[in-house]
């Protein structure tokens, strides 16, 4: 089934907010689930989206509280990986102050198309670039990210 379709059928469990790209425009991140089929959708739109494996979203839920109880650390998460396409997540402190961001890697081999007359290096993705870099939501809200992380905890029990 296309992701799209999936997408259109899905609910939205859990949204972070504040994220933009490096041109200062926002972007959408929303942990989604498929009700029909229990599929987990994570769209960082208006640029990827893409099937996640519950197990990544427990992670992602659970390493989010953890480090908010720790109160310190910079662990990535996982979010989606496709064979082409891995999106992560960082929740983590710089010095005493929380951030958020998420991002993904592209794998350049599949779509690198050559450079520039500068000798930049092209691709054919939706970014146009081997990696989607978001700017941090720092400092940010520790309710919000508990908040998230509890809807998407008490979605995969429910299953």
């Amino acid at each position: 089934m296309d992701l799209e379709v999936i997408r259109d059928a899905s609910e939205i469990i859990a949204e972070f907010a504040g994220l933009t790209d490096l041109a200062g425009r926002p972007v959408r991140f929303t942990v989604r689930r498929h009700r029909p089929d229990g599929s987990w959708l994570i769209e960082l739109a208006p640029y990827l989206l893409g099937l996640a494996q519950a197990a990544d979203v427990r992670s992602f839920a659970e390493g989010i509280l953890a480090t908010l109880e720790e109160g310190a650390g910079e662990p990535d998460f996982r979010l989606f990986a496709d064979g082409y396409t891995d999106a992560y997540a960082t929740v983590g402190y710089d010095g005493d102050e929380l951030y958020f961001t998420a991002g993904a890697a592209f794998d350049y081999t599949q779509d690198f198309v050559g450079r520039t007359a500068k000798g930049e290096p092209l691709y054919r993705n939706p970014i146009g670039a081997a990696h989607l870099e978001l700017i941090d939501v720092s400092p940010a809200d520790p309710e919000h990210l508990t908040g998230c992380a509890l809807a998407l905890l008490a979605a995969l029990r429910a299953k």
